[in-house]
């Protein structure tokens, strides 16, 4: 995605926020998700990363035994490149979480822990040693969760999730969730957001969700385009750039 001037000052997350990114499929939500986080790395030159990825459909490059993650995904659709994280790590279901991912994190920023409905006990257990393991001392820390809705399948009050919202700025932690579906979400989630990306959502009952749990200003609309996204920084609710109509580019 190609970044213009005045979209630079939006597209930096704080070092430690609380950022929510919400979009139907297909809105554009992995190709904005994967430009906030390589501007956050970019950023924070001792930064660590942890996607928890459900659905799944990210393509890590590297294997923790130090070989290609490609045969992973021999059955997906890789025809998106936006998919692909190059330079990431695949975390092994197998072994000791802890283990894993600090010999993760000695060869790769960025690390992604994936499966599908069964393994999201897993994914869970994984963020939560993410939470505890790492201080603040050795770099600040980002959690990206790709559909946050799913936490609350196998925990109604989030476990985790809620958890870094809540105390995770103390420790260096920060949180990118999305969400294709924020009616799902419960009003605990959406109020510990400080910064908003909004795309074109499936229905209105989303958008009311958002405005009514959330505290988006109901003159905010949800953009109409796929591709186009709206944001709004809740600390900052006079700045002339909340509301604004932002393009995605560098589609392929």
């Amino acid at each position: 995605m190609q970044i213009m001037p005045q979209e630079s000052i939006v597209l930096t997350l704080p070092r430690a926020g609380r950022t929510a990114l919400f979009g139907m499929t297909g809105a554009g939500k992995t190709l904005l998700a994967d430009t906030l986080r390589t501007v956050w790395l970019r950023r924070q030159l001792m930064g660590k990363v942890l996607i928890v990825d459900s659905k799944p459909h990210y393509r890590g490059e590297w294997l923790l035994s130090g070989i290609k993650a490609s045969p992973l995904y021999r059955k997906w659709d890789t025809s998106n490149p936006h998919d692909f994280v190059p330079g990431s790590i695949v975390l092994p279901h197998e072994g000791n979480i802890d283990h894993n991912l600090r010999m993760a994190f000695k060869k790769h920023r960025v690390v992604i822990v994936q499966g599908g409905k069964a393994t999201w006990p897993l994914l869970m257990q994984v963020m939560q040693r993410f939470y505890e393991l790492f201080s603040n001392r050795q770099g600040p820390r980002l959690v990206d969760v790709d559909e946050g809705a799913d936490f609350f399948e196998i925990d109604r009050f989030g476990g985790v999730l809620l958890q870094a919202l809540r105390a995770g700025r103390q420790l260096g932690l920060g949180v990118l969730m999305g969400s294709q579906r924020p009616v799902f979400l419960p009003k605990a989630i959406l109020t510990e957001s400080d910064r908003l990306y909004l795309l074109k959502l499936k229905n209105e009952d989303d958008l009311k969700t958002i405005q009514k749990n959330g505290g988006l200003p109901r003159e905010i609309q949800a953009p109409s385009r796929f591709y186009e996204w709206r944001y709004y920084n809740f600390y900052e609710p006079d700045s002339t750039l909340n509301g604004r109509l932002f393009k995605l580019g560098g589609i392929a």
